[in-house]
């Protein structure tokens, strides 16, 4: 594979920041990484709880369907 579709590939699969959410108190910060740059529906979700500066992972979806099923689905989306 020649370094120019490497870092093509590369940028495409990178974990962005989607969403933001104040929940009782608490902050959450909600990522997407595409699996497959080609298929959408590869995507996973991950939460993380950010307290003190600090970022835990609290729950990982392997789809935006199991993610729009979760507590965190009122979650703003960033665009």
């Amino acid at each position: 594979m020649d370094f120019p579709k490497m870092m093509e590939t590369n940028n495409s699969t990178k974990e962005e920041l989607v969403s933001v959410l104040k929940k009782d108190d608490h902050f959450y910060e909600i990522t997407s990484q595409r699996k497959d740059p080609k298929n959408f529906e590869k995507t996973t979700f991950t939460v993380y709880e950010v307290m003190n500066g600090q970022k835990r992972i609290v729950d990982d979806y392997d789809s935006i369907y199991g993610f729009m099923a979760s507590p965190y689905k009122e979650a703003i989306f960033i665009k």
